[in-house]
């Protein structure tokens, strides 16, 4: 009996670790991907401030109020929403069209946007300023001073993985040294890795014509909502 009791009792210690060690990594990870999302680009703060101070200087007060709204519904979303929390591709799209409206302010016409989603993707989930980076990534890496750049987005289903593309025009990454691999970038791979663990993908590379283009995808996700809805249409 002794010998069955001590055991029981190992047992149900070891138990209580795996649980405690299993919460302690949970907590980890989240402070992890708190610590990744929240990491706003101090660049793209400067840049935009500046551009709204030149505009006040040129008298352009509508457009300067403007950008500052813009700019501010960024840092709030940015902010107050949870890090951890999945949002609509439809959504993901509406805050990436704040960041860019911002910045069309700052380069006018050589920003050229396209966006593509395929309609039934809007619905499908994806972690919150997922896609932001790349893009800020693209423009401050990838664009001359004197030259334009076109940026184009793509989100398809290709299987049963949501395809996230995200190419440009601009110089392409640089195979030689490290500095295709900026903080943006970096930033993506991990919170995929730790949201989608051994279940994501996220690759790099160079357009034969010029240009660079990051691909990742990550399974397909339905809110509870949209699953029931999406079935009631099916049938």
């Amino acid at each position: 009996m002794d010998g069955a009791y001590f055991g029981i009792t190992s047992y149900l210690d070891n138990q209580a670790q795996k649980q405690k060690a299993a919460v302690a990594l949970n907590l980890a990870n989240e402070a992890q991907l708190k610590m990744l999302r929240y990491q706003l680009n101090p660049h793209f703060m400067f840049n935009s401030i500046n551009a709204i101070c030149t505009l006040i200087l040129k008298k352009d007060n509508m457009h300067a109020v403007d950008m500052l709204e813009k700019l501010c519904d960024l840092l709030r979303y940015s902010l107050y929403t949870d890090p951890l929390a999945k949002i609509t591709v439809h959504e993901e799209v509406q805050i990436l069209n704040t960041y860019l409206d911002i910045e069309q302010c700052r380069f006018g016409n050589k920003l050229n946007v396209n966006i593509i989603t395929e309609s039934h993707c809007d619905d499908f989930l994806i972690p919150s300023m997922l896609i932001q980076p790349l893009v800020e990534n693209a423009l401050k890496h990838g664009m001359d001073q004197a030259q334009n750049i076109t940026i184009t987005l793509r989100i398809e289903q290709k299987n049963n993985t949501l395809s996230i593309s995200v190419l440009d025009t601009g110089k392409g990454f640089n195979t030689n040294t490290n500095s295709q691999r900026g903080i943006g970038l970096k930033n993506c791979e991990q919170r995929l890795s730790l949201i989608y663990p051994q279940n994501n993908k996220f690759k790099t590379g160079n357009n034969e014509l010029g240009g660079a283009w990051v691909n990742m995808a990550i399974p397909l996700e339905r809110t509870q909502e949209n699953m029931h809805a999406a079935k009631n249409t099916d049938s």
